[in-house]
């Protein structure tokens, strides 16, 4: 699979495809998983983890719903983060860093 690299302003919002720094020592990585949670659970439930998320740190979510896999990115874009969009054998992984 191809990966391309593209700020929020350049992509269409569900194909960003960043890296989180995980790299970085003091940043803390939050999982969640909402698979079986269909739009707008995800979105909401994203959005309200994000807002707590300190700069630098990263929001890990995983999802098996196709709307949610677009509309979080989606929405989370307006904040002008970084985002990874990754299928998995469940859905897919959506990385977002603060």
């Amino acid at each position: 699979m191809a990966w391309r690299v593209c700020r929020a302003s350049e992509c269409a919002p569900f194909d960003l495809l960043f890296s989180c720094g995980r790299e970085q020592a003091n940043m803390a990585v939050k999982t969640f998983d909402f698979t079986g949670q269909v739009c707008p659970l995800p979105v909401i439930n994203t959005i309200k983890q994000f807002k707590q998320l300190s700069a630098g740190d990263c929001l890990e979510i995983v999802t098996d719903d196709p709307l949610a896999m677009k509309s979080i990115p989606e929405e989370i874009a307006c904040f002008g983060v970084k985002i990874t969009v990754n299928k998995i054998s469940a859905g897919w992984k959506i990385l977002i860093e603060k």
